[in-house]
């Protein structure tokens, strides 16, 4: 409102309304402003004072699109003319326009700008941010190996798919004969075509391949000692049996199996739930066994049959694969002779041997006492004497074998004309079991065992 000195005259001017001076009905430019005062007398007086109004700057605010993808980059600088003003909405600080600063619809961004002459003016621009699509692959996640897992972000008719490895679908079946056994990464872009707006998502697959087992079909047990089935070596997996038992290996001996046949199961787990289960049978065998008997002669013109017992496969030192073999004295020849036989029953082994001495028998009919030996200590720790009485005082062959008729030694003993002949030995480098001593000249030969403790 105009305030004059004198209250009671009259204003006048454009944009005169009462006392008040109205700038938008003056307009642009220098305008006066008339006042007339009659006092009570009617003595007139009046006084004119001049006003400028000023224009309005002109403020422009442009540079966005009509809209805006929900996650979409800060990219468009907010141009506003003049510069100077200050920006108000979703810009950020170096004025670029950032859709994470606003909200979904419309968003005004308004430019407020204020002259020399304290005239003061905006400018609007709106944009719209529109909603990306919702979409959520599964966490990353552990399968076996024959699994096939279905990548699902959220089906929509309006939405496009393209998958990290190519495809359009809108789901992904993948499977280990496409990935193998690994770990793989899938992602998908979503686009809303009405909108035009995309989504990401992405995942991890781990395909597990399953516990192998390595226990055979059957096993096969000569005698009746326990066996430790292994189901595997992992500490992270599970391991359960048919028995019951949870570890990684079975303890099995002949009284789970009624000392015969008898079947078994293990299943082993992985920690992502892969599981394979192996059946399989467990037979105890009795242990073969073969005795050739004592160490014997025989002339030269007789023969001796030697026999390893009924049902078994036989493989005689002779390549003879029968139960029995004859030797006949005149084939071999005079001497010293080894025959030995494995025999197998069911995978089951042994083997035993018997020396034989051909005599020519000129008149001799019995050599017992020619030669006779004597082992102390017997059972020893691996030194013992040996003690032999031969009566003619001739040259004898020893030889000391294993059960397995490996020789340990051998060698010829001249007894110096000396009847009685002592000998010590020393195998305390080998291992402890049982030994044989066979001790023989021209017309006898003679067997011992020796036990070393």
């Amino acid at each position: 409102a105009l305030v004059p000195d004198s209250t009671g005259g009259i204003f006048s001017g454009i944009g005169i309304n009462g006392s008040n001076f109205d700038p938008t009905v003056a307009g642009v430019g220098t305008h006066n402003i008339k006042y007339v005062y009659t006092t009570a007398h009617g003595c007139v007086d009046s006084v004119i004072q001049s006003t400028v109004v000023n224009g309005l700057p002109t403020v422009m605010v442009s540079g966005l699109a009509a809209q805006y993808c929900q996650n979409g980059l800060a990219l468009d600088t907010v141009v506003v003319s003049p510069v100077g003003g200050i920006i108000t909405g979703a810009v950020n600080a170096a004025n670029v326009f950032d859709p994470a600063l606003g909200q979904l619809g419309n968003n005004d961004i308004i430019y407020d700008f204020t002259d020399m002459n304290g005239c003061a003016n905006s400018d609007t621009i709106s944009t719209t941010i529109v909603a990306i699509p919702t979409i959520a692959l599964p966490t990353a996640q552990t399968v076996c190996a024959n699994d096939t897992v279905t990548l699902d972000p959220g089906q929509n008719i309006s939405f496009e798919y393209l998958w990290s490895t190519g495809d359009t679908t809108t789901t992904l079946a993948v499977d280990s004969t496409y990935q193998g056994i690994s770990t793989a990464n899938y992602s998908v872009v979503v686009t809303d075509l009405t909108t035009t707006c995309s989504a990401y998502d992405t995942t991890s697959i781990t395909f597990e391949a399953y516990p192998v087992i390595n226990i055979p079909d059957t096993i096969s047990i000569c005698g009746y000692t326990p066996i430790d089935v292994i189901a595997g070596t992992d500490p992270n997996m599970v391991y359960l049996w048919s028995t019951g038992a949870t570890t990684a290996a079975l303890t099995i001996d002949s009284s789970m199996t009624q000392g015969g046949y008898f079947g078994f199961d293990v299943t082993v787990t992985s920690p992502a739930g892969c599981f394979e289960t192996k059946a399989f049978w467990v037979i105890f065998h009795p242990e073969s066994s073969v005795d050739l008997g004592n160490d014997t002669s025989i002339c030269i013109n007789n023969t001796i049959t030697l026999d390893a017992g009924a049902g078994f496969n036989y493989l005689w030192s002779t390549n003879e694969t029968t139960q029995t073999i004859t030797i006949d004295g005149s084939i071999v020849g005079l001497g010293l002779h080894n025959f030995s036989v494995i025999v197998e029953k069911n995978g089951c082994y042994n083997t035993d041997e018997i020396n034989i001495f051909v005599n020519p028998c000129t008149g001799i009919d019995n050599y017992d006492g020619e030669l006779n030996l004597s082992i102390y200590p017997n059972p020893n720790n691996g030194q013992f004497t040996v003690e032999v009485l031969n009566k003619q005082a001739s040259n004898f062959n020893f030889r000391i074998t294993d059960l397995a008729g490996k020789i340990i030694t051998e060698g010829v003993i001249n007894p110096d004309g000396q009847t009685i002949y002592t000998h010590n030995f020393d195998l305390r480098t080998y291992s402890k079991g049982v030994y044989m001593l066979t001790i023989s000249n021209e017309q006898i030969i003679k067997t011992e065992r020796i036990v070393i403790q």
